[in-house]
């Protein structure tokens, strides 16, 4: 009972911190913030104070279908572009929920093949919705989106994209901007990712909605293969909330159209967490492109360190560090001092908006003298974060390993985040989604887990532990 309270308790508050930060993405929100810091601390309890994760129950069910039809009349009924270009068409607005019908039936199918299928189609209907909602957005107003764009172009004729300045796309609309240097301050695997697109004379935003299609299709698989299994019918249920509810909320069309890389990211990373007991080289190209594409990831890196030390993973931490440095080495020696510049000097530099989601902008504007020790309590949170996953993993080697890390590492990033100079919406995504991705396979891992521990004997560890037959 008492664990599927607290599910049902983890999949409002992964609802509540979408819908806050949606709602608050175009400006600061003092109570969108509350909210979000309210999940902050609701999350350190349900997930900080237990070791394992939570059965399934009626409590769990009963908060996760109301919360996914509610996500999903959202994203249908509201408008989620913000530089609307068409009309939110009816056929548009039938394509989220057809897909989400799709993998519904792909879930419930007992056919391998069949269910395969229907996951394919599902995620590809999701796409397809994606593109039409990019369309309706040629040409969003934001830095993000033309500087990659310039950037991506630069590279393909043979120019370093580091050593350039780019157009303000603020001026050409007359809009304010916001005093930054119009240079590519992301990593080089974000261009490696965006030119080819651009090559063919396509969005740079494709590779982001193809990233983002093949989340949802990592997540699907997950609910898929504990429901096949037998594992739980309530666990596979409540899994396949938490990807209904972060999947079809109306964030995805609004990150997508930004232009912004978590969704990148995510994918990447849940890729690798999926694949760190099934194939090393997998797991080792994931995690080289996750690291190579924004500077947000290196904050990952110490708790995947902490796993592969734990674990002894050399040959993986060194095919990683290989992989890292043959993609981000040829840019660097192409001027040093301009890379350096861009990807490390301007974000140190960086300084503290009014318009972020974080407590560093309550500080600037009612009270500047403690802004500096609210940006030192984001390191402090995640090194506490990271500390605590060491002790975790010395301490009880019998445990989920890869889940507990995954648990702390975005508890970490989460109040990292809070309290960094400078948040937005994406980052929160991030959050968001590693949220969404534990509680999707701790709720179908729950039983199996469970039934070995209660026999004496070790539990499983993610993702082997709920094998479709």
């Amino acid at each position: 009972m008492l664990g599927g309270l607290r599910l049902a308790g983890l999949l409002a508050l992964q609802f509540a911190l979408l819908l806050s930060i949606r709602q608050a993405s175009v400006g600061f929100s003092l109570w969108a913030l509350i909210v979000v810091t309210v999940v902050f601390a609701g999350c350190w309890v349900l997930l900080g104070c237990w070791d394992r994760p939570a059965p399934a129950g009626p409590a769990a069910l009963a908060a996760g279908l109301p919360l996914t039809l509610l996500t999903l009349g959202l994203l249908v009924f509201t408008e989620s572009v913000y530089f609307t270009a068409g009309p939110y068409r009816a056929p548009d607005r039938a394509l989220p929920a057809l897909a989400f019908a799709v993998l519904a039936a792909g879930w419930l199918t007992r056919r391998r093949r069949t269910a395969r299928l229907l996951l394919a189609v599902g995620c590809a209907t999701f796409a397809l919705f994606l593109v039409t909602q990019v369309r309706r957005s040629p040409t969003p107003v934001i830095d993000v989106w033309s500087v990659t764009t310039e950037a991506a172009r630069a590279l393909l004729a043979g120019r370093n994209p580091y050593a350039l300045t780019y157009s303000d796309i603020y001026e050409r609309f007359g809009w304010k901007g916001f005093g930054y240097e119009r240079v590519f301050v992301y990593l080089p695997g974000m261009l490696l990712h965006y030119a080819p697109a651009v090559a063919v004379g396509l969005d740079v935003r494709c590779a982001n909605l193809l990233a983002q299609a093949g989340g949802l299709a990592v997540f699907a698989w997950f609910v898929r293969r504990a429901w096949a299994g037998d594992r739980s019918w309530a666990g596979a249920l409540c899994g396949a909330a938490a990807t209904g509810i972060f999947w079809f909320h109306k964030g995805q069309v609004h990150l997508l159209e930004m232009a912004w890389a978590e969704g990148l990211l995510l994918f990447y990373l849940c890729l690798a967490l999926w694949a760190w007991r099934r194939s090393e080289w997998l797991t080792a190209v994931a995690l080289v492109l996750f690291l190579s594409l924004k500077q947000t990831a290196w904050f990952c890196a110490p708790f995947l360190a902490a796993l592969a030390v734990k674990e002894r993973r050399w040959r993986l931490m060194a095919g990683v560090a290989a992989g890292v440095g043959v993609v981000v080495s040829p840019f660097f020696l192409w001027n040093p001092g301009a890379f350096f510049h861009n990807v490390a000097e301007l974000l140190m530099q960086m300084k503290p908006r009014e318009d972020s989601l974080g407590w560093g902008a309550v500080c600037l504007r009612y009270a500047p003298g403690l802004s500096s020790w609210v940006a030192a309590l984001s390191y402090v949170v995640l090194g506490g974060a990271w500390v605590a996953l060491i002790v975790r993993l010395r301490r009880r080697s019998e445990q989920d390993a890869l889940l507990e890390t995954q648990k702390w590492m975005l508890l970490g990033l989460f109040g990292f985040f809070l309290f960094l100079k400078v948040s937005f919406f994406n980052y929160y995504y991030l959050v968001a989604g590693l949220l969404a991705f534990h509680l999707c396979v701790g709720a179908t891992i729950a039983r199996a887990a469970d039934a070995p521990a209660a026999a004496g004997g070790q539990t499983h560890d993610m993702p082997g532990a709920a094998r479709e037959a």
